[in-house]
Protein backbone atom coordinates (compact mmCIF):
# COMPACT_ATOMS: atom_id res chain seq x y z
CA UNK A 1 0.00 0.00 0.00
CA UNK A 2 1.43 3.38 -0.77
CA UNK A 3 0.80 6.39 1.23
CA UNK A 4 2.52 9.93 0.86
CA UNK A 5 1.99 12.83 3.08
CA UNK A 6 1.44 15.84 1.16
CA UNK A 7 -0.57 18.25 3.64
CA UNK A 8 -1.60 18.33 7.11
CA UNK A 9 -4.80 18.94 6.41
CA UNK A 10 -5.09 15.91 4.03
CA UNK A 11 -8.11 13.94 4.81
CA UNK A 12 -7.77 10.19 3.53
CA UNK A 13 -10.28 8.08 3.85
CA UNK A 14 -10.79 7.52 7.49
CA UNK A 15 -10.65 11.33 8.11
CA UNK A 16 -13.63 11.97 5.88
CA UNK A 17 -15.22 9.22 7.60
CA UNK A 18 -14.64 10.63 10.98
CA UNK A 19 -15.33 14.26 10.14
CA UNK A 20 -18.91 13.29 9.63
CA UNK A 21 -19.28 11.19 12.75
CA UNK A 22 -19.83 14.38 14.73
CA UNK A 23 -21.41 17.00 15.26
CA UNK A 24 -19.88 21.05 14.33
CA UNK A 25 -17.72 22.44 17.26
CA UNK A 26 -20.30 24.45 19.33
CA UNK A 27 -21.12 25.75 23.24
CA UNK A 28 -24.67 24.19 22.45
CA UNK A 29 -26.74 24.21 26.03
CA UNK A 30 -24.94 22.19 28.30
CA UNK A 31 -22.58 19.43 26.73
CA UNK A 32 -19.26 19.69 25.95
CA UNK A 33 -17.04 20.29 22.56
CA UNK A 34 -17.96 17.47 19.88
CA UNK A 35 -15.53 16.72 16.47
CA UNK A 36 -16.10 20.10 13.75
CA UNK A 37 -16.18 19.84 9.72
CA UNK A 38 -13.01 19.04 8.34
CA UNK A 39 -11.25 20.55 5.94
CA UNK A 40 -11.62 18.36 2.84
CA UNK A 41 -15.26 17.45 3.20
CA UNK A 42 -18.10 17.66 1.31
CA UNK A 43 -20.38 20.18 1.85
CA UNK A 44 -23.47 21.86 0.24
CA UNK A 45 -23.36 25.11 -1.54
CA UNK A 46 -27.39 25.69 -0.95
CA UNK A 47 -27.42 27.26 2.45
CA UNK A 48 -23.84 26.66 3.22
CA UNK A 49 -22.30 29.28 5.20
CA UNK A 50 -18.38 29.77 6.70
CA UNK A 51 -17.89 28.03 10.03
CA UNK A 52 -14.91 26.92 12.24
CA UNK A 53 -13.42 23.30 12.16
CA UNK A 54 -10.27 21.46 11.87
CA UNK A 55 -7.66 21.33 9.50
CA UNK A 56 -5.11 18.30 10.43
CA UNK A 57 -4.90 18.79 14.29
CA UNK A 58 -5.64 22.29 14.00
CA UNK A 59 -8.30 24.50 14.78
CA UNK A 60 -9.30 26.75 11.74
CA UNK A 61 -11.92 28.79 9.57
CA UNK A 62 -13.69 26.99 6.69
CA UNK A 63 -15.29 27.82 4.07
CA UNK A 64 -17.78 25.98 1.39
CA UNK A 65 -16.30 26.11 -2.34
CA UNK A 66 -17.05 23.72 -4.91
CA UNK A 67 -18.64 21.06 -2.93
CA UNK A 68 -15.91 20.55 -0.63
CA UNK A 69 -14.87 22.47 2.59
CA UNK A 70 -11.99 24.54 1.97
CA UNK A 71 -9.57 26.46 4.89
CA UNK A 72 -10.16 29.94 4.83
CA UNK A 73 -7.71 30.63 7.87
CA UNK A 74 -5.53 27.82 9.48
CA UNK A 75 -5.33 29.05 13.62
CA UNK A 76 -1.69 29.83 14.70
CA UNK A 77 -0.71 26.75 17.46
CA UNK A 78 -2.18 28.19 20.65
CA UNK A 79 -5.20 29.87 18.70
CA UNK A 80 -8.86 28.45 18.43
CA UNK A 81 -11.03 29.15 15.97
CA UNK A 82 -14.71 30.98 17.70
CA UNK A 83 -17.40 33.36 16.84
CA UNK A 84 -17.54 36.55 17.85
CA UNK A 85 -21.41 37.94 18.93
CA UNK A 86 -22.42 38.71 14.96
CA UNK A 87 -21.11 35.26 13.50
CA UNK A 88 -17.65 36.93 12.37
CA UNK A 89 -15.38 34.12 12.78
CA UNK A 90 -11.80 34.88 14.26
CA UNK A 91 -8.82 32.92 16.13
CA UNK A 92 -8.29 33.41 19.78
CA UNK A 93 -5.35 32.72 22.07
CA UNK A 94 -6.48 29.24 23.28
CA UNK A 95 -5.42 29.70 27.00
CA UNK A 96 -7.64 32.80 27.39
CA UNK A 97 -10.21 32.57 25.08
CA UNK A 98 -13.74 34.32 25.18
CA UNK A 99 -13.89 35.98 29.09
CA UNK A 100 -17.45 36.52 29.40
CA UNK A 101 -19.13 34.55 31.80
CA UNK A 102 -22.69 33.60 29.98
CA UNK A 103 -23.48 32.30 26.51
CA UNK A 104 -26.14 32.79 24.09
CA UNK A 105 -28.54 30.21 23.42
CA UNK A 106 -26.51 28.97 19.84
CA UNK A 107 -23.13 28.48 22.67
CA UNK A 108 -21.68 32.11 21.35
CA UNK A 109 -20.31 34.30 24.43
CA UNK A 110 -22.44 36.79 25.06
CA UNK A 111 -19.79 38.98 26.62
CA UNK A 112 -16.91 38.82 24.62
CA UNK A 113 -13.02 39.78 25.78
CA UNK A 114 -11.80 43.65 24.86
CA UNK A 115 -9.95 42.19 21.98
CA UNK A 116 -12.50 40.37 20.55
CA UNK A 117 -15.05 43.23 20.44
CA UNK A 118 -12.52 45.07 18.79
CA UNK A 119 -12.07 42.57 16.08
CA UNK A 120 -16.16 42.78 16.15
CA UNK A 121 -16.21 46.13 15.27
CA UNK A 122 -13.69 46.37 12.87
CA UNK A 123 -15.54 43.83 10.42
CA UNK A 124 -18.78 45.55 11.27
CA UNK A 125 -20.41 43.20 13.28
CA UNK A 126 -23.71 43.46 14.14
CA UNK A 127 -25.06 42.71 17.64
CA UNK A 128 -27.42 39.81 17.99
CA UNK A 129 -27.18 35.98 18.59
CA UNK A 130 -26.06 35.07 14.84
CA UNK A 131 -23.06 32.39 15.76
CA UNK A 132 -21.98 30.11 13.06
CA UNK A 133 -23.13 26.28 13.27
CA UNK A 134 -19.01 25.20 13.27
CA UNK A 135 -18.34 28.04 16.12
CA UNK A 136 -16.34 26.15 18.80
CA UNK A 137 -16.88 27.64 22.24
CA UNK A 138 -14.09 28.88 24.10
CA UNK A 139 -15.68 29.30 27.27
CA UNK A 140 -14.91 26.44 29.71
CA UNK A 141 -17.35 23.95 30.58
CA UNK A 142 -17.54 24.45 34.24
CA UNK A 143 -19.77 21.52 35.28
CA UNK A 144 -18.43 18.79 37.56
CA UNK A 145 -16.90 15.86 35.99
CA UNK A 146 -18.05 13.22 38.42
CA UNK A 147 -19.19 10.76 35.30
CA UNK A 148 -17.09 11.40 32.90
CA UNK A 149 -17.96 8.35 30.84
CA UNK A 150 -21.71 9.67 30.46
CA UNK A 151 -20.46 12.92 29.85
CA UNK A 152 -18.36 12.29 27.12
CA UNK A 153 -21.04 9.89 25.56
CA UNK A 154 -23.49 12.67 25.44
CA UNK A 155 -24.43 14.53 21.66
CA UNK A 156 -25.42 18.38 22.39
CA UNK A 157 -27.59 20.23 19.92
CA UNK A 158 -26.40 23.38 17.70
CA UNK A 159 -29.29 25.49 16.79
CA UNK A 160 -28.62 27.27 13.15
CA UNK A 161 -31.84 29.12 12.88
CA UNK A 162 -30.26 32.34 13.39
CA UNK A 163 -26.92 31.51 11.43
CA UNK A 164 -25.61 34.23 9.10
CA UNK A 165 -22.72 33.90 6.33
CA UNK A 166 -20.08 36.30 6.81
CA UNK A 167 -17.21 37.21 4.65
CA UNK A 168 -13.94 37.03 7.02
CA UNK A 169 -10.95 37.47 4.45
CA UNK A 170 -9.35 35.20 1.42
CA UNK A 171 -11.00 32.14 1.53
CA UNK A 172 -9.23 30.21 -0.58
CA UNK A 173 -7.54 30.81 -3.95
CA UNK A 174 -9.60 33.34 -5.90
CA UNK A 175 -10.13 32.38 -8.32
CA UNK A 176 -10.12 29.03 -8.41
CA UNK A 177 -6.85 27.42 -9.55
CA UNK A 178 -6.65 25.96 -13.03
CA UNK A 179 -6.20 22.38 -13.77
CA UNK A 180 -2.89 20.92 -13.34
CA UNK A 181 -2.33 23.49 -10.32
CA UNK A 182 -3.77 23.40 -6.63
CA UNK A 183 -4.05 26.10 -3.97
CA UNK A 184 -1.64 26.38 -1.57
CA UNK A 185 -2.68 27.51 1.98
CA UNK A 186 0.78 27.93 3.46
CA UNK A 187 1.54 31.27 1.45
CA UNK A 188 -0.35 34.49 2.13
CA UNK A 189 -2.03 34.65 0.89
CA UNK A 190 -3.04 31.63 -0.48
CA UNK A 191 -1.54 31.12 -4.33
CA UNK A 192 -1.72 28.55 -7.25
CA UNK A 193 0.94 26.06 -7.60
CA UNK A 194 2.11 23.84 -10.30
CA UNK A 195 2.29 20.29 -9.21
CA UNK A 196 5.14 17.72 -11.10
CA UNK A 197 2.14 15.92 -12.09
CA UNK A 198 -1.21 16.19 -13.79
CA UNK A 199 -4.41 15.18 -12.21
CA UNK A 200 -6.65 12.36 -13.71
CA UNK A 201 -8.77 13.49 -16.15
CA UNK A 202 -10.22 9.75 -16.53
CA UNK A 203 -11.18 7.21 -14.06
CA UNK A 204 -12.90 3.54 -14.07
CA UNK A 205 -14.48 1.88 -15.52
CA UNK A 206 -14.78 -0.01 -12.00
CA UNK A 207 -15.93 2.73 -9.11
CA UNK A 208 -17.48 1.70 -5.66
CA UNK A 209 -19.03 4.60 -3.46
CA UNK A 210 -19.29 3.39 0.30
CA UNK A 211 -23.16 3.00 1.36
CA UNK A 212 -22.68 2.65 4.79
CA UNK A 213 -19.45 2.49 7.41
CA UNK A 214 -20.08 1.82 11.40
CA UNK A 215 -18.31 0.84 14.22
CA UNK A 216 -18.87 -3.18 15.20
CA UNK A 217 -18.24 -3.96 18.52
CA UNK A 218 -16.40 -6.77 20.35
CA UNK A 219 -16.31 -9.78 18.20
CA UNK A 220 -17.01 -8.48 15.05
CA UNK A 221 -13.51 -7.65 13.05
CA UNK A 222 -10.46 -9.21 11.67
CA UNK A 223 -8.03 -11.91 12.37
CA UNK A 224 -4.71 -9.71 12.44
CA UNK A 225 -2.27 -12.32 13.83
CA UNK A 226 -3.65 -15.54 12.36
CA UNK A 227 -4.94 -17.25 15.44
CA UNK A 228 -8.53 -17.61 14.11
CA UNK A 229 -10.13 -14.98 16.76
CA UNK A 230 -11.50 -11.75 15.59
CA UNK A 231 -9.42 -8.84 16.81
CA UNK A 232 -10.97 -5.60 17.97
CA UNK A 233 -9.99 -4.09 20.95
CA UNK A 234 -11.39 -0.54 20.10
CA UNK A 235 -14.90 -1.92 19.72
CA UNK A 236 -14.68 -3.99 22.80
CA UNK A 237 -13.13 -1.00 25.16
CA UNK A 238 -15.25 1.64 23.47
CA UNK A 239 -18.63 -0.10 23.02
CA UNK A 240 -20.71 2.97 24.89
CA UNK A 241 -19.26 5.78 22.25
CA UNK A 242 -20.16 3.57 19.14
CA UNK A 243 -23.67 4.72 18.70
CA UNK A 244 -23.08 8.20 18.87
CA UNK A 245 -20.20 7.72 16.16
CA UNK A 246 -22.47 5.37 14.05
CA UNK A 247 -25.81 7.45 13.72
CA UNK A 248 -23.30 10.48 12.73
CA UNK A 249 -21.61 8.30 10.18
CA UNK A 250 -25.03 6.72 8.96
CA UNK A 251 -26.53 10.04 8.24
CA UNK A 252 -24.03 12.27 6.63
CA UNK A 253 -23.14 8.98 4.05
CA UNK A 254 -27.51 8.43 3.42
CA UNK A 255 -27.32 12.60 2.59
CA UNK A 256 -24.50 12.72 0.69
CA UNK A 257 -22.13 15.22 2.72
CA UNK A 258 -19.58 12.18 3.24
CA UNK A 259 -18.34 10.46 0.04
CA UNK A 260 -16.02 7.46 0.06
CA UNK A 261 -14.66 6.08 -3.28
CA UNK A 262 -12.89 3.30 -4.31
CA UNK A 263 -11.69 3.35 -7.75
CA UNK A 264 -9.83 0.90 -10.23
CA UNK A 265 -8.89 1.09 -13.87
CA UNK A 266 -7.45 -2.61 -13.66
CA UNK A 267 -10.55 -4.61 -11.87
CA UNK A 268 -10.04 -8.18 -11.41
CA UNK A 269 -12.03 -11.14 -10.63
CA UNK A 270 -9.98 -14.14 -10.74
CA UNK A 271 -7.04 -13.61 -7.69
CA UNK A 272 -5.45 -11.54 -9.47
CA UNK A 273 -3.72 -8.15 -8.23
CA UNK A 274 -4.94 -4.99 -9.44
CA UNK A 275 -4.55 -1.40 -7.85
CA UNK A 276 -7.23 -0.18 -5.91
CA UNK A 277 -7.14 4.13 -4.68
CA UNK A 278 -9.32 5.34 -1.84
CA UNK A 279 -10.59 8.89 -2.79
CA UNK A 280 -12.96 11.39 -1.33
CA UNK A 281 -15.45 13.52 -3.29
CA UNK A 282 -19.05 15.14 -3.92
CA UNK A 283 -22.19 14.48 -4.75
CA UNK A 284 -21.99 15.72 -8.66
CA UNK A 285 -25.68 16.55 -8.17
CA UNK A 286 -26.23 16.73 -4.87
CA UNK A 287 -30.02 15.98 -3.77
CA UNK A 288 -30.58 14.28 -7.31
CA UNK A 289 -29.18 10.83 -6.75
CA UNK A 290 -29.86 8.45 -3.70
CA UNK A 291 -26.04 7.51 -2.67
CA UNK A 292 -26.72 5.01 -0.96
CA UNK A 293 -28.49 2.97 -3.66
CA UNK A 294 -26.95 0.14 -5.69
CA UNK A 295 -29.75 0.85 -8.40
CA UNK A 296 -29.00 4.61 -8.48
CA UNK A 297 -25.34 4.94 -10.02
CA UNK A 298 -24.69 8.49 -9.02
CA UNK A 299 -22.22 10.28 -10.50
CA UNK A 300 -19.66 12.04 -7.74
CA UNK A 301 -16.82 15.02 -8.17
CA UNK A 302 -13.32 13.68 -6.86
CA UNK A 303 -11.21 15.92 -4.09
CA UNK A 304 -8.13 17.55 -5.52
CA UNK A 305 -6.33 16.57 -2.16
CA UNK A 306 -7.10 12.70 -3.03
CA UNK A 307 -3.65 12.95 -5.27
CA UNK A 308 0.08 13.76 -4.52
CA UNK A 309 0.00 16.91 -6.53
CA UNK A 310 4.03 16.68 -5.53
CA UNK A 311 4.63 12.93 -7.13
CA UNK A 312 7.47 12.89 -9.85
CA UNK A 313 4.98 11.14 -12.32
CA UNK A 314 3.13 12.02 -15.52
CA UNK A 315 -0.24 11.39 -13.71
CA UNK A 316 -0.75 12.44 -9.66
CA UNK A 317 -1.08 9.15 -7.84
CA UNK A 318 -3.62 8.06 -5.14
CA UNK A 319 -2.16 9.95 -2.23
CA UNK A 320 -3.86 6.20 -0.54
CA UNK A 321 -3.89 3.20 -2.66
CA UNK A 322 -4.11 -0.47 -2.21
CA UNK A 323 -1.41 -2.25 -4.72
CA UNK A 324 -2.04 -5.43 -3.68
CA UNK A 325 -6.17 -5.47 -4.31
CA UNK A 326 -7.18 -9.16 -5.25
CA UNK A 327 -11.03 -10.62 -5.38
CA UNK A 328 -10.52 -14.49 -5.21
CA UNK A 329 -14.10 -16.74 -5.10
CA UNK A 330 -15.49 -13.16 -4.52
CA UNK A 331 -13.47 -12.73 -1.59
CA UNK A 332 -11.78 -8.86 -1.89
CA UNK A 333 -8.36 -8.69 0.40
CA UNK A 334 -5.99 -5.74 0.05
CA UNK A 335 -3.08 -4.44 2.94
CA UNK A 336 -1.59 -6.84 5.24
CA UNK A 337 0.77 -6.70 7.98
CA UNK A 338 2.81 -4.19 6.25
CA UNK A 339 0.39 -1.73 5.27
CA UNK A 340 0.18 1.95 7.30
CA UNK A 341 -2.74 4.40 6.40
CA UNK A 342 -3.04 7.92 8.49
CA UNK A 343 -6.76 8.37 9.73
CA UNK A 344 -8.36 10.74 11.87
CA UNK A 345 -10.57 9.11 14.81
CA UNK A 346 -12.73 11.18 16.81
CA UNK A 347 -12.66 9.92 20.45
CA UNK A 348 -14.57 11.43 23.69
CA UNK A 349 -15.32 14.54 21.37
CA UNK A 350 -11.84 15.30 20.21
CA UNK A 351 -10.38 14.17 16.87
CA UNK A 352 -6.71 12.34 16.90
CA UNK A 353 -5.08 12.16 14.33
CA UNK A 354 -3.69 8.58 14.16
CA UNK A 355 -1.68 5.48 12.16
CA UNK A 356 -3.33 2.72 10.97
CA UNK A 357 -0.81 0.00 11.18
CA UNK A 358 -1.23 -3.53 10.02
CA UNK A 359 -3.95 -2.13 7.63
CA UNK A 360 -6.36 -4.45 5.75
CA UNK A 361 -9.51 -4.07 3.59
CA UNK A 362 -11.50 -6.88 3.53
CA UNK A 363 -15.62 -7.82 1.64
CA UNK A 364 -17.90 -9.75 -0.16
CA UNK A 365 -17.90 -9.11 -3.96
CA UNK A 366 -21.35 -8.93 -5.95
CA UNK A 367 -21.23 -9.22 -9.53
CA UNK A 368 -18.15 -11.60 -10.83
CA UNK A 369 -16.41 -10.16 -13.57
CA UNK A 370 -18.26 -6.92 -13.27
CA UNK A 371 -18.02 -5.52 -9.42
CA UNK A 372 -21.52 -4.40 -8.69
CA UNK A 373 -21.71 -4.16 -4.90
CA UNK A 374 -19.55 -5.26 -1.91
CA UNK A 375 -21.44 -6.84 1.28
CA UNK A 376 -20.00 -7.65 4.35
CA UNK A 377 -16.82 -5.24 4.17
CA UNK A 378 -14.33 -4.32 6.98
CA UNK A 379 -11.59 -2.31 7.19
CA UNK A 380 -9.14 -3.15 10.13
CA UNK A 381 -5.60 -2.26 11.39
CA UNK A 382 -3.61 -1.27 15.00
CA UNK A 383 -3.21 2.02 16.55
CA UNK A 384 0.03 2.23 19.22
CA UNK A 385 -0.49 3.08 22.70
CA UNK A 386 2.03 6.10 21.88
CA UNK A 387 0.03 7.51 19.14
CA UNK A 388 -3.27 7.82 20.77
CA UNK A 389 -1.76 9.52 24.12
CA UNK A 390 0.51 11.97 21.33
CA UNK A 391 -2.74 12.64 19.80
CA UNK A 392 -4.07 13.63 22.74
CA UNK A 393 -1.51 15.71 23.79
CA UNK A 394 -1.65 17.75 20.55
CA UNK A 395 -5.18 18.75 21.00
CA UNK A 396 -5.97 22.39 22.16
CA UNK A 397 -6.05 22.85 26.17
CA UNK A 398 -9.43 24.39 25.77
CA UNK A 399 -11.28 21.59 23.95
CA UNK A 400 -10.45 19.71 26.89
CA UNK A 401 -12.10 21.91 29.09
CA UNK A 402 -14.76 22.64 27.24
CA UNK A 403 -15.56 18.72 27.59
CA UNK A 404 -14.83 19.79 32.11
CA UNK A 405 -11.48 17.43 31.48
CA UNK A 406 -8.11 17.78 31.02
CA UNK A 407 -5.70 15.52 29.22
CA UNK A 408 -5.05 13.80 32.09
CA UNK A 409 -8.47 12.81 32.76
CA UNK A 410 -8.82 11.31 29.36
CA UNK A 411 -5.18 9.15 29.52
CA UNK A 412 -6.48 7.98 32.77
CA UNK A 413 -10.28 7.25 31.23
CA UNK A 414 -8.57 5.63 27.88
CA UNK A 415 -6.27 3.26 29.95
CA UNK A 416 -9.19 1.89 31.99
CA UNK A 417 -11.48 1.68 29.11
CA UNK A 418 -9.17 -0.07 26.15
CA UNK A 419 -7.04 -2.71 26.75
CA UNK A 420 -3.80 -3.41 24.34
CA UNK A 421 -3.40 -6.69 22.31
CA UNK A 422 -0.88 -6.15 19.77
CA UNK A 423 2.77 -5.82 19.96
CA UNK A 424 4.14 -3.14 17.68
CA UNK A 425 7.46 -1.59 18.53
CA UNK A 426 9.28 -4.10 20.32
CA UNK A 427 7.65 -7.95 22.22
CA UNK A 428 5.57 -5.59 24.58
CA UNK A 429 1.80 -5.11 23.90
CA UNK A 430 1.60 -1.31 23.23
CA UNK A 431 -0.97 -1.16 20.14
CA UNK A 432 -5.03 -1.70 20.13
CA UNK A 433 -7.19 -3.62 17.04
CA UNK A 434 -9.74 -1.76 15.31
CA UNK A 435 -12.04 -2.17 13.01
CA UNK A 436 -15.31 -0.80 10.86
CA UNK A 437 -18.27 -2.31 9.10
CA UNK A 438 -18.79 -1.56 5.19
CA UNK A 439 -20.78 -2.00 2.37
CA UNK A 440 -20.51 -0.33 -1.44
CA UNK A 441 -22.85 0.55 -4.61
CA UNK A 442 -21.81 1.01 -7.88
CA UNK A 443 -20.91 4.60 -8.80
CA UNK A 444 -19.24 6.72 -11.90
CA UNK A 445 -16.69 9.46 -11.60
CA UNK A 446 -17.17 12.63 -13.94
CA UNK A 447 -14.67 14.64 -12.77
CA UNK A 448 -12.46 16.60 -10.47
CA UNK A 449 -14.28 19.09 -7.52
CA UNK A 450 -12.57 22.85 -7.89
CA UNK A 451 -9.54 23.23 -6.25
Amino acid sequence: MRVRSLRPCFPVLLAAVVAASGCAASGGTGGGWVPATSAGTACSASGATDLCGVSGSQSAQLHCEGGLWVTSKLCDPGMVCTALPGGVLTCVAASGGATGDTQGSDGAPSDASAAEKDAAVADNASPGDTSNPGDAAVTPDTAEPKDVAADISKDTGNDTSKDTAVDTGPATCKPACPDGTFCDLTTSPPSCVEGACQMPTTWGPTTQKVASLAMPGAGVGCDLNGDGKVDNAFGAGLAMLAGQMNDGLTQSIANGSLVLLMDTATFKSNGQTFKLDMLTGALANPGGCDPVSAKANCSYLVSPISYDTAAAAATCPAVVAFSNAKVASANLTAGGPTSSIQLVLPLAGLMLNLTLHKAQLQGKVVGGSVWQQTNSGLLCGVITKSDVEAAIMAVPDEQFASLGMDKATVLQLLGSMLQADFAVNGSAKDAYSIALQWTSVPGEIVGMAPN
